[in-house]
């Protein structure tokens, strides 16, 4: 297949602008690749990426990286918010970085090769017209099915983006996300997994699950419906000691349960720490530990942060 020489081809699911708030003081990670077993340093454009990923035909028949400079486009929007929030707290983070911050974290969901089967099942049984872009009248849908124009490869692919902001389309659901959202420090250095975006599994019934979302190679994102995150912060002013013990083992966890459910990279500002959670993991399943639901310990660590 021959591709036009002006169009990328280098389709990163991560960010870049995402991936160097993870690098070293030397603008570089370490990666760790689990189906080989090798650390390797590398920059942020030659990681996290698939060759054209984002190349489709559109309705006319024309394939391109449409969908490419979209994300490009939404990624430049987003990333001045970044860096606001890499030193906030969990009391103080301005409303909009918040909310930029949930869009990266869904954004990133929908685009990761992880959930591609999901989102393949998805997208033959949601419209465009499900997921709201279908047409009204003073409110009302009016009677034209929006779903037979959007037919090409590029309109369907195009679902994805229409699944990143389902939590901002009604505004119950924005305004229970927004006030249960907030920052945890880290004890130690995040780890970046191909797919960094961990979602509770607990509930099956609740379409807007917890989440926890590395905002780069210190602070995380998180979002509990399950806990009051007031309540949370008055318990970590009032009670430093054991609050300084439940950032560690949250950071911990965190960080086993984002390299247990890596498909095949992980990658990291510190080599040395990488290489630790590496040995961890390993005893684990040396131990025969590894039946252990690491995603659900982590949540069941945030659920359970003053007991």
């Amino acid at each position: 297949m021959k591709y036009n020489m002006e169009e990328s081809w280098r389709h990163h699911y991560l960010p870049q602008f995402y991936i160097k708030g993870f690098c070293d003081e030397n603008g570089t990670i370490t990666v760790y690749n689990k189906q080989y077993k090798k650390f390797e340093k590398k920059s942020p454009k030659y990681i996290f990426f698939e060759a054209n990923r984002n190349t489709f035909f559109d309705a006319l028949g024309n394939q391109g990286d449409t969908l490419e400079k979209l994300y490009a486009y939404l990624e430049s929007t987003i990333s001045p918010h970044l860096n606001n929030a890499i030193n906030e707290t969990t009391v103080k983070i301005e409303v909009k970085t918040l909310r930029n911050l949930i869009f990266l974290a869904y954004l990133t969901k929908w685009r990761n090769p992880l959930y591609d089967e999901f989102f393949e099942n998805l997208k033959e049984t949601f419209t465009v017209d499900d997921l709201g872009l279908g047409l009204r009248a003073d409110g009302e849908r009016l009677d034209i099915e929006l779903e037979k124009f959007f037919q090409s490869d590029l309109s369907q692919e195009s679902k994805r983006l229409l699944l990143s902001i389902q939590p901002f389309r009604f505004k119950d659901d924005y305004e229970i996300i927004f006030r249960n959202s907030f920052i945890i420090p880290s004890s130690t250095p995040c780890l970046l997994g191909d797919c960094p975006f961990l979602e509770a599994n607990i509930d099956e019934n609740r379409v807007f699950e917890d989440f926890i979302f590395p905002v780069s190679q210190n602070p995380r994102l998180v979002y509990s419906n399950r806990i009051n995150k007031y309540e949370f912060v008055e318990y970590c002013k009032n009670n430093e000691s054991a609050a300084c013990d439940f950032i560690h083992l949250f950071s911990t966890t965190n960080n086993l349960a984002t390299f247990h459910l890596a498909e095949k990279y992980v990658a990291c500002s510190d080599e040395v720490y990488l290489r630790t959670i590496v040995d961890s993991y390993d005893n684990l399943i040396k131990n025969q530990l590894c039946n252990i639901n690491l995603l659900r310990q982590v949540f069941s660590v945030l659920h359970n942060y003053n007991t």
